[in-house]
């Protein structure tokens, strides 16, 4: 087993203007136990991708049954609460 396994979580702001954003994450198994969670608030400029967070997954997976059957959910809201 890899001694940090992580995922990445980027955004990307295609609009002519800098937004401010909310994001919620979590990390669930496929029966809905729920692992990891987060919110973070962002400001994003014009015309970029940016790399929000790297979530390391190594207290989740203890053993290679753990590293099947997980689901990352996540949401972006602007800050006029639109998605």
């Amino acid at each position: 087993m890899e001694d940090s396994i992580k995922r990445e979580l980027w955004v990307a702001n295609d609009l002519q203007k800098s937004c401010e954003v909310h994001v919620g994450w979590k990390i669930l198994n496929s029966d809905g136990k729920e692992f990891l969670k987060g919110v973070c608030i962002y400001k994003i400029l014009q015309w970029i991708s940016l790399k929000l967070n790297s979530v390391h997954l190594m207290s989740i997976i203890k053993d290679q049954i753990h590293k099947q059957n997980n689901i990352i959910f996540y949401k972006v809201f602007l800050r006029d609460n639109t998605t």
